[in-house]
């Protein structure tokens, strides 16, 4: 209003119009007013920006501080006599003081928020799984790989926790005198971190289970690289049966290590406690956090996705181990029993050398087979098995060649017997002869 007839007066003025006697008081303090009113507006804006900075849980979690800024602000509205300059002055000074106060308490709240979700967003990252492209591991050293980078990842993820927990502590000292209703917010607003830091838990597993994943089944553009190194093995039967051909480590043993990983992953997460329970120092009755996040939906598809790929590339590597079975002969057959049997034919010479040539074309064919070779996420290291076959190889032949030069020393001696004894009788025909 009184802007108004500022500019109506400005106007009669210039029109040589006489002004009433009643407002060039006030018209010759208008100065003074404009000046008043923009404090007045600092004071507005101050306390708007306060209320446009919160959202309706945090104006829930302020509103005593809320409360008392507006019976700082009442007197202005109701019973001020804005007249009285000094008493303006101090007024406004004082508004503006307490609203600093309340801004200043808004922002170390909200900073201490996003420096939560900054600490929530950098546990999500700290991966509980770390597989080196270029490294191939045994299953002990894997488990020991992963064993030592989760015990690392563990510390820094706690460390950052109780980061955490301590800004939460430093956060309620501002809210501890505050009403009953404000600790019920409080307590919402703590519920509201906890859940924000196991979602970073959650997406850590998550990511950390998908790792492994990749691993093991590669991705939609390409295979996955080796990871696991496995000796293919020919192994003496412990029940006395013939040498079966077998992985060192085992397929269950394979499979153990991954799943022993996987679980590690899961379980890194018990020491871990909820929010609300380390603040208050009372049991929560919330599912903990890794049990919770144990039964989530996503990391159970992709553990399934994990079991999936171990049982893929188990058949995968039973299927490879029958392309040696052209070779089983060479271990399987009984080498004394076969070669009794052998020297009971009689065979000639003729046979002898081409046994003994077929087993040197066997053990050329052996070397030729790949040495290394790459199944999915297993890197097959066959040259324990192809040593083991061409020792096999090597054995027939001195079987054969042992065989062989028993029955020509034993056809040696008879003949030599024969020889004797014809030439004993020679001599008695002689003799009798004469």
């Amino acid at each position: 209003y009184l802007l108004e007839l500022f500019d109506e007066i400005h106007y009669w003025e210039r029109l040589n119009f006489e002004i009433p006697h009643y407002v060039i008081e006030t018209y010759q303090r208008r100065e003074d007013l404009r000046m008043l009113r923009e404090r007045v507006l600092l004071v507005v804006r101050d306390y708007n920006r306060i209320l446009d900075e919160l959202t309706k849980e945090q104006r829930n979690l302020f509103r005593d501080r809320i409360k008392f800024l507006d019976k700082k602000i009442t007197p202005g509205l109701m019973k001020l006599q804005w007249t009285a300059r000094t008493l303006s002055s101090y007024f406004i000074d004082d508004c503006r003081m307490h609203a600093r106060q309340l801004q200043l308490t808004i922002d170390e709240y909200k900073a201490s928020s996003q420096a939560i979700k900054q600490y929530a967003y950098q546990m999500s990252e700290m991966l509980l799984v770390h597989i080196d492209s270029r490294r191939t591991y045994s299953d002990k050293e894997f488990r020991e790989a992963q064993q030592a980078h989760q015990e690392n990842i563990q510390t820094k993820l706690l460390k950052l926790h109780k980061e955490i927990v301590t800004i939460m502590r430093q956060t309620y000292l501002v809210f501890k005198s505050d009403g009953s209703e404000v600790q019920h917010y409080w307590l919402n607003y703590a519920k509201k971190v906890d859940r924000t830091v196991e979602e970073a838990f959650r997406l850590n597993i998550k990511r950390s289970l998908l790792e492994l994943s990749k691993a093991i089944n590669g991705d939609a553009k390409s295979t996955p690289n080796a990871l696991f190194r496995v000796m293919v093995t020919l192994l003496d039967d412990t029940s006395g049966g013939p040498p079966q051909v077998e992985f060192s480590p085992t397929l269950a043993r394979l499979a153990s290590t991954v799943n022993s990983v996987s679980f590690q992953i899961k379980n890194t997460l018990s020491i871990f406690k909820r929010i609300p329970e380390l603040l208050t120092r009372r049991k929560s009755t919330l599912i903990p956090v890794f049990q919770n996040i144990e039964n989530d939906d996503e990391i159970r598809k992709i553990q399934g996705m994990i079991n999936s790929g171990m049982a893929t590339n188990a058949t995968n590597l039973q299927n490879y181990l029958k392309t040696w079975d052209t070779y089983r002969e060479i271990w399987e057959i009984n080498k004394d029993s076969f070669i009794r049997r052998y020297k009971r034919l009689n065979p000639a010479v003729s046979s002898f050398d081409a046994d003994i040539a077929r087993y040197t074309e066997v053990a050329n064919n052996v070397q030729k087979e790949e040495t290394i070779v790459q199944i999915q996420f297993v890197l097959l290291d066959c040259s324990p098995l192809k040593f083991s076959l061409v020792q096999h190889c090597n054995e027939w032949q001195n079987k054969f060649t042992t065989l062989l030069s028993e029955m020509a020393s034993q056809m040696l001696l008879d003949f030599c017997q024969f020889l004797e004894e014809n030439g004993n009788k020679w001599v008695c025909w002689h003799t009798i002869a004469i």
